[in-house]
C-alpha cells in the first residue's frame, strides 16, 4: 500500500476508535444513563422557560468543547480519550492551552444542563459523585503517570495551567470559535518569521498563547519580541498518556 493510502487507512481506524470510546465513555455517562434512569426522554422543551433554555445552551456548549477536545486528541496526538488508547504524543493545543482537563468539564456542562432540563436533584448527586471520582483518578493516577514521563517540563505545565479553572475563560475560547483559529495561525507564522533557533523549541508570540516550532535554524537573529514560554508544552516521543 502506498504512503497516502496507509495515512488515510491510518486516520479512519483513528476515527473509528475515537467514535467507538466516545460512545463509551462519554456517551454512556452523559447520554444513556441520564436517558434510561433520570427522565431525560421525558422531557418536553418548554421554549419559554429560560431554565429550559439555559440547560440546552450548556449542552450544546459542552458537547461543542467535547468533540473539540476529542478532535485535538486524534489530530495532535494521534490517540483517542479512552486511558487504554490515549494520544502517543502530549496535548497542550486547542482548549489545553487553558485547562489541563477541558474533557472532564466539557462532560460536566453536558450533564448540568441536562439536570436543568430534567430539574432532576438526583441527575446532580450522580454528577457529583462523578465528578469526586474522576478527580480522585487524576489525582492518583493521571498526574503522577505524567510526572514520571515528563519530569520537570510536565511539572512546569502544571504549574502555570490550572487543572480545573481555566487560565481564560473557556467559554470565551468557545464562542471566539473560527476567530481564534485564524488569529492562532497568524500568530505562529509572524513568531516563526521572527525567531530563529539552532534546535526544536518553543517561541511564543507576545500574547504567550500560540507556540511555534522550528526545527530548522534560520539566518535572521532573535528578535527581542521572543521569550521562553512561561511552561515547556512540548510533547515526548515516548509519551503515551494525556489528561483527558
Amino acid at each position: 500500500m502506498s504512503t497516502p493510502g496507509r495515512a488515510a487507512s491510518s486516520s479512519l481506524w483513528l476515527g473509528l476508535r475515537s467514535l467507538l470510546w466516545t460512545i463509551l465513555l462519554p456517551g454512556v455517562f452523559a447520554g444513556f444513563l441520564p436517558w434510561r434512569y433520570f427522565g431525560l426522554s421525558q422531557v418536553v422543551i418548554n421554549w419559554s422557560s429560560p431554565r429550559h433554555l439555559l440547560g440546552l445552551a450548556a449542552i450544546g456548549i459542552g458537547v461543542r468543547l467535547l468533540v473539540a477536545c476529542i478532535w485535538e486528541f486524534a489530530r495532535s496526538g494521534r490517540g483517542t480519550l479512552s486511558p487504554v488508547d490515549p494520544p502517543t504524543e502530549l496535548v497542550v493545543q486547542g482548549l489545553y492551552r487553558y485547562v489541563r482537563n477541558p474533557m472532564y468539564l466539557s462532560v460536566t456542562t453536558i450533564v448540568l444542563g441536562e439536570a436543568l432540563l430534567i430539574g432532576s436533584r438526583a441527575l446532580l448527586v450522580y454528577w457529583a459523585v462523578w465528578f469526586v471520582v474522576a478527580n480522585l483518578f487524576v489525582i492518583g493516577y493521571e498526574e503522577p503517570a505524567l510526572r514520571r514521563r515528563f519530569g520537570p517540563a510536565y511539572e512546569k505545565y502544571r504549574g502555570t495551567v490550572h487543572r480545573w479553572l481555566p487560565r481564560t475563560p473557556v467559554f470565551i475560547a468557545f464562542l471566539s470559535g473560527c476567530a481564534a483559529s485564524t488569529q492562532s495561525s497568524t500568530a505562529v507564522r509572524e513568531t516563526e518569521s521572527a525567531c530563529s533557533f539552532r534546535s526544536p523549541t518553543t517561541c511564543w508570540s507576545v500574547s504567550g498563547r500560540f507556540p511555534a516550532v522550528r526545527s530548522e535554524p534560520a539566518a535572521a537573529p532573535v528578535d527581542s519580541t521572543c521569550r521562553e514560554p512561561p511552561a515547556v508544552l512540548a510533547s515526548s516521543a515516548d509519551s503515551t498518556r494525556n489528561h483527558r
